[in-house]
This record gives C-alpha cells, structure tokens and sequence, in this order.
C-alpha cells in the first residue's frame, strides 16, 4: 500500500498506537504484561528467546506500520484510500485509549482492584530486565526504520522468508503424499473390492444362474423337462415322508 497516513489519519494513528503497545512501549498496556513474561523468564534459558522474540515483534510491526502507513503510495488502492466510517473508527479509537489507560484503571476505579488489574506503573530504572526489553524495541524500530523507511522495494531478499519458509511447498508434498495414497488405497478398494468383487461377483452370479436355467430348464427338450418333473416329484416325496417323520 504505502502513503495511507495522509488518506486515513485516524486508523493510521490507531494502529500505530496499537503498534506501541503490541511492542511494549513503557507505560502502555503490553508493556506490563512483556514484562510480566520477561521476569517469570529472566535466569531461565527461554529469557533470551523470549527477549528475541520481543526484538522481532518490534521489527515486524514497525516494518508493517511504515509500508502500509508512511512513505507515497504504491498501488491505485493506495491512491484511492479514504478514512473509515465511525461505525469502524470508534472501536479503535476505544481500544487505543485503553491501551494507556487499561494498566491505571485499578488506581481510578478502586472497585476493578477485585478484577487484579492494578499494575506498579513505575518501571524500575535500575532492573536490568527493564534496559534488556528497552534495549530489544531500541534495536527492532531501528532495524525497521533503517531497512524500510523511505524504500519502494523490500531490502531483504532472503529466499527462506521471500518463499514464507517454503510451507506452501511442504504443505502441497503432504498432500501429494498422504492425499494421493489414500485415493489410491480407495480406489483399490472401490475398484477391486467392492466392485469386482461383491457387485461384480453377485451380477456375474446371478447371470451365470439364469444362463443355466435358460440352457438346461427352458430347453424345450421333452426329455429335459420329464426328467425335470421326475426330480421334483422326488423331492417332494422325500420332504413329505422325512417331514412327517
């Protein structure tokens, strides 16, 4: 996109307030709860991770934030833009007050001390998992503004992320696999199964019966048809004496 900032101020601003606290910019709401997570973490092996993966939650949202936001625009929607209706702007308008004010509300509204939403709004300037979360934004808005800002192009022509970590190649190889081997598996059991074997065999029975009565029973040979007669009076005869019996 590019340029929406001058087409859609109010959203622009939301979401870069939004941006702010997803990254844990000091006195919004997620910067609270990153450092919830960063003390639970911190001399534990996940802290570093948790820290990187903090570092790239800064790099990311401020890449998205000055490609879509800032910068001329690169495309005809981009052009085209105008600002939302308030039916769409009041929410985020709403959800970006509250990311400063939802860490204060246990201070302004004694009764939300029940809901355990009070916060030490003070960050703790001599905690040094406090410089390490500064120090991961510090990096990952400057590797953004470096990498992004004033660019037409993406600079990192990596191809393990330009090919999204191949995933769609590895998804359409399962599918190749297991999707392929189950249809054929079906279509073994369909085929040679089902109908060769149960459909196929019962036609083929039944047909192979009427084909011998037709030859031997409807002949129109006096003599087959004596002999026919001659049969069944027996079977009856021995039913009729072994059932009485």
């Amino acid at each position: 996109m590019g340029g929406l900032f001058k087409k859609m101020p109010i959203t622009s601003i939301t979401f870069l307030i939004g941006t702010m606290a997803l990254t844990a910019v000091p006195f919004t709401a997620g910067f609270y709860s990153k450092e919830g997570i960063l003390h639970a973490a911190h001399h534990q092996p996940l802290f570093w991770v948790a820290a990187f993966v903090a570092l790239l939650t800064t790099f990311y949202m401020f890449r998205l934030f000055i490609v879509a936001f800032l910068g001329k625009p690169r495309e005809h929607g981009a052009e085209e833009a105008s600002e939302v209706p308030v039916l769409m702007s009041a929410p985020l308008v709403i959800l970006a007050i509250m990311s400063f004010a939802a860490p204060h509300i246990g201070k302004i509204f004694p009764m939300a001390s029940s809901w355990d939403l009070k916060f030490d709004i003070m960050p703790h300037f001599d905690d040094p998992v406090f410089w390490i979360s500064i120090g991961a934004f510090i990096i990952g808005i400057a590797l953004a503004f470096t990498l992004y800002h004033g660019k037409d192009k993406d600079p990192l022509s990596i191809p393990l992320f330009r090919n999204k970590f191949y995933f769609d190649e590895i998804y359409a190889w399962m599918i190749k696999i297991f999707q392929d081997a189950l249809a054929a598996i079906i279509h073994f059991f369909d085929a040679f199964i089902i109908n060769a074997m149960i459909v196929g065999g019962l036609s083929r029975s039944a047909m192979g019966i009427g084909n011998f009565f037709r030859r031997y029973a409807q002949s129109g040979s006096l003599s087959g048809y004596a002999f026919l007669m001659a049969v069944g009076a027996l079977l009856v005869i021995y039913f009729t004496v072994f059932a009485s019996k």
